[in-house]
């Protein structure tokens, strides 16, 4: 014992002291970085000032349990000031993060033996590190704080410091905001009346919950990610979305209007003015083609009429469902948009109707023949069970003749739907059966494909089963585009293709590829006529996209609604994929930034074999894809045009911009 008493007081004599660090300071302190700032009593956690500029607090087992999110930024200082505010400086005294808690009465700066960090007056914490779940009285919060924090820690409310106010998961992926990026925040009020403002200067109001005056006392993040406002039992507002409205309703731009049951499907009123249906992959099922318009609003109005109004109330679109008795607008399990009314009384309009089997067919027939129908001749001759017609491209002089053959299964009228079935022969001999379900009232017609023999895939992908097969009070659906995929299946099988590679394109460029059918919708690639500029990927890096990451041909647009949905801050800049999606040329839209995939076949079809196409070539002529590097986000993939090299570079490099589109010559028609 004698002999290590002598050993730690030579230590001590010859100056190797281990020093503690303290769990509190007093007074005004200022840390370098790469130090350790304090460590609670009970040695478990300790707050450190890093290197790369973040603050973080860590646990014994060195994991992060809180941080200020300011890694990457260049470090000069963190400052305990003696006005008890908490203040990460970089050069020039400029501010990365700040606890705001000024002029409070703080005077002393601790981590608790539960990894707190807090700043405290005299006898109560002002400000500290623990996030509650929920809030039960009038509350403020400056921008760059964490609001609300669910009870399973999994989901974060976050007012950010470039305006927006967003919900995320443990992940960092967002699953609501209040589409604020960009504005100039000023604070985030929790308001005596129930209702949750986000205020700029001026207290100009950026958004709101309108949920004042409905007996609002609590503001909560649930353990399922869900942002609400309570009376004393009840949530009066919140972040989910429904998959139904029944009362006319209002949105503005920028909102998910609806969200399936089955969460697969969602319907966006987006900032462009389209108004579009979502898969869960992001991929486009229907849409308003309204995409470039000045939106203004999106209404389902008590006539029963879904429009989407432009300033001074002009219309963009509407669904012409008005009058009809229309109450409930739904997206249903398949990604149907409808719009429904009450029952009929007479729930069996076939016989009220005497609807004859030959005149619906006739119908039928002429919906498949598309909107163009008078381009061309069709001849149609009936039979007790046959119907064969010859239709003539009046284009291609091209004579096409085809026969059904037919069974109308109507015994039971009490059901609200006729069955055809279909057995098919084209001019090939090749024949396929299938079920048509066919539904009908005064106002609408629909019909979907149920497979009853092997077919090509291109049909067995058109099998859509939906609620409407049962209930007749539909006065308008989305299914209309089942339709128009079926018009295109059956048209394919005899068009001679109308574009090659090289030709010059509908929209004004240079087609580089011919895929030789028409799944997924198109069959052609065309380059836009002309570079859009030399820009970045994109700006607003606080959080990444890492979902851009697809390469394989038609895949480009995918990422590019990505990439314009994620940045969404980008759209007060001019960048890469913005500026594609937002391309017009030769009157066509729905331009996008091509996968890497894409853009190496452009160069090769149209630079290296044909040397077509208007392409800078000179020395470093970098031209961006929409793909990232998988591993790492802040890095996109690019292609050098002067050799054909592929590489990749920081997201915020300048690149030449090239914008292509997909599309069917069957469009057109």
């Amino acid at each position: 014992m004698k002999k290590l008493l002598l050993i730690i007081g030579a230590f001590m004599l010859s100056g190797f002291v281990v020093k503690a660090q303290p769990s509190r300071v007093d007074k005004p302190t200022e840390w370098a970085p790469n130090t350790t700032v304090l460590v609670s009593p009970n040695q478990q956690y300790r707050l450190s000032y890093q290197g790369d500029g973040n603050l973080v607090v860590y646990d014994k087992s060195n994991s992060p349990l809180w941080d200020a999110k300011t890694y990457g930024t260049a470090p000069s200082k963190l400052v305990f000031q003696g006005d008890g505010n908490l203040v990460l400086y970089g050069a020039n005294n400029s501010v990365f993060w700040a606890s705001y808690s000024h002029n409070k009465g703080g005077i002393s700066l601790r981590l608790s033996d539960d990894g707190i960090l807090s700043v405290w007056d005299d006898k109560n914490s002002i400000w500290s590190t623990v996030i509650p779940s929920r809030v039960d009285k009038p509350t403020e919060w400056t921008p760059n704080t964490t609001v609300l924090l669910s009870t399973n820690k999994q989901f974060r409310l976050s007012y950010q410091g470039d305006g927006n106010l967003v919900v995320y998961d443990k992940s960092n992926k967002p699953l609501w905001d209040a589409r604020t990026c960009g504005t100039a925040p000023n604070k985030l009020v929790f308001q005596g009346d129930g209702n949750l403002v986000l205020y700029g200067a001026n207290n100009s109001v950026f958004w709101a919950s309108y949920s004042h005056n409905k007996g609002g006392i609590s503001l909560r993040l649930s353990d399922d990610g869900i942002l609400s406002v309570w009376d004393d039992k009840n949530s009066i507002w919140s972040t989910v979305i429904p998959s139904r409205v029944d009362k006319p309703t209002e949105w503005t731009p920028n909102t998910t209007v609806l969200v399936s049951p089955n969460k697969l499907y969602r319907l966006s009123y987006q900032g462009d003015g389209n108004l579009v249906v979502y898969d869960n992959s992001n991929k486009p099922l229907w849409d308003a083609k309204t995409y470039g318009t000045a939106p203004n609003k999106l209404v389902f109005q008590g006539d029963g009429n879904l429009v989407l109004y432009g300033v001074n109330n002009s219309v963009f679109w509407a669904s012409y469902s008005h009058n009809k008795g229309g109450i409930s607008l739904r997206l249903n399990d398949q990604g149907s948009l409808s719009i429904w009314a009450p029952p009929s009384r007479d729930n069996n309009p076939f016989i009220a109707q005497r609807i004859n089997k030959d005149e619906l067919l006739k119908g039928l027939i002429g919906e498949w023949r598309g909107s163009d129908i008078n381009r061309n001749e069709i001849n149609i001759v009936f039979t007790a069970d046959k119907a064969v017609f010859t239709m003539t491209d009046m284009r291609m002089q091209k004579r096409i003749v085809a026969e059904m053959t037919y069974t109308v299964n109507a015994n039971d009228m009490r059901n609200p739907y006729l069955i055809l079935d279909f057995s098919y022969k084209d001019k090939s001999g090749a024949i396929s059966k299938l079920s048509m379900f066919i539904m009908t009232n005064e106002v609408c017609k629909f019909a979907f494909l149920k497979q009853e023999t092997p077919v090509s895939a291109e049909i067995k992908d058109l099998y859509e089963q939906t609620d409407m097969r049962t209930d007749i009070s539909c006065i308008w659906h989305t299914g209309f585009e089942g339709v128009t995929k079926l018009n295109e299946l059956y048209l394919k099988k005899y068009i001679v293709p109308k574009y090659k590679v090289g030709d010059r394109g509908p929209g004004g460029g240079w087609i580089f590829y011919d895929k030789g059918d028409y799944t997924d919708g198109w069959r052609y690639l065309e380059a836009g006529p002309e570079d859009l500029g030399t820009l970045p990927w994109a700006l607003n890096t606080r959080n990444l996209i890492t979902t851009a990451n697809r390469t394989a041909l038609g895949t480009g647009k995918a990422n590019t609604i990505e990439i314009s949905n994620g940045y969404y801050c980008d759209r007060f800049y001019t960048t890469a994929a913005r500026v594609c999606a937002e391309y017009q040329s030769g009157g066509k839209g729905g331009w996008y930034l091509p996968s890497i995939d894409e853009l190496d076949l452009m160069y090769v079809n149209l630079v290296q074999n044909l040397n077509v196409g208007n392409f800078d070539r000179k020395l470093g002529s970098y031209h961006w894809s929409s793909t990232i590097v998988s591993k790492d986000a802040r890095y996109a993939q690019y292609i050098n045009f002067k050799n054909g090299g592929h590489s990749n570079t920081w997201i915020e490099y300048k690149c030449t911009v090239r914008p292509i589109r997909a599309f069917s010559d069957l469009q057109d028609w």
